[in-house]
């Protein structure tokens, strides 16, 4: 943003010392001090309107500039999460630059989004991101100490939405609803679920650090259902036995209007009814946790632009607005 405000303020100085050199032009014996005064006037106008302009385009696109360290490599450790046998081999030439978190905010049709890249370490050519220790590869290690925690991969930007809210764990022998992998870890992002993944190519957040996760949805346990083993009321079936967990899905003739969660279908008879694919009785999918999302925090560099795009369209309108005098 330093740039263009350079930029900004260099042009309208190059527009002010040519209205400077050329407003005595075109023949005038002496200035005329009342047009001096009005063109002044004028041109005052002109800026606070164009500046009040660039100032509420600033508030559309906000990037915060990340911020670099230049580190000395042989004072590090890049050790494998799981053997803690070395990833990286320091020699004479090696460089080593940590690059803080950085967060850019832009509005497209009243819609804020919030884009994060998260800290790395850049040894070399290797990209270190941190990340959760969940679905770390690397421990960086200072003066014996573990600094970060962190994986290495190519990967970029995540977006704030991208937010697990929910962690499942998952069991061995799973049942109808539950999901395979005693020592797996499921994501539940923006209403799905997926499998973490320290190769995978999905990013997300969890509790505000990066998780890595398979981008294929993870599908639980299914339901087979028996439809000629039913329970019903008044001619109205209430439940279909399942072969899997042996037991009586509940179902229902028509989703609740308020139900935001996914049923399945089946057919007895010619009559459709839904049901849901969980387990039943209350059989617990997994260990579940639900997470926090990232907090919102008001970036001190957003209130500044606020501020002065809110300033600057004031001060327009108090020029535009007198009036003039001479």
């Amino acid at each position: 943003m330093k740039g263009k405000a350079d930029l900004f303020k260099s042009a309208v100085y190059n527009i002010m010392m040519y209205y400077v050199v050329n407003r005595g032009r075109g023949g005038e014996v002496a200035p005329d001090t009342n047009k001096i005064f009005m063109e002044e006037t004028n041109m005052k106008k002109i800026i606070a309107t164009v500046l009040a302009m660039v100032m509420a385009l600033a508030l559309c696109t906000t990037a915060f500039a990340a911020t670099t360290t230049t580190l000395t490599a042989k004072d590090y450790k890049f050790l494998d999460s799981t053997t803690n046998g070395d990833r990286e081999t320091w020699k004479d030439g090696d460089t080593l630059v940590f690059y803080a978190e950085e967060k850019s905010v832009s509005t497209v049709d009243g819609k804020t989004t919030t884009t994060i890249t998260p800290a790395y370490y850049l040894y070399n050519a290797n990209k270190y991101v941190v990340v959760d220790d969940s679905c770390a590869d690397t421990k960086i290690v200072k003066d014996g100490k573990i600094v970060a925690m962190a994986m290495l991969t190519t990967a970029t930007d995540v977006k704030t939405s991208d937010t697990v809210t929910a962690t499942i764990k998952g069991v061995k022998d799973a049942k109808c609803g539950q999901y395979e992998g005693e020592d797996d870890t499921f994501y539940v992002i923006d209403g799905k679920t997926y499998k973490a993944d320290s190769k995978g190519t999905g990013f997300a957040l969890l509790n505000g650090k990066v998780v890595v996760y398979n981008t294929t949805e993870a599908m639980a346990v299914a339901h087979d259902l028996d439809t000629s083993k039913v329970t019903s009321d008044k001619g109205t079936v209430t439940a279909i036995y399942c072969k899997n967990c042996q037991k009586y899905v509940p179902v229902v003739k028509s989703i609740p209007a308020t139900s935001v969660d996914t049923y399945k279908s089946v057919v007895v008879g010619t009559t459709t009814y839904y049901y849901l694919d969980k387990p039943v009785d209350g059989t617990s999918t997994g260990t579940s946790t639900t997470t926090k999302p990232s907090p919102k925090t008001f970036d001190a560099g957003i209130a500044m632009y606020v501020g002065m795009a809110l300033t600057s369209v004031a001060g327009s309108a108090v020029v535009i607005g007198k009036k003039k005098e001479f």
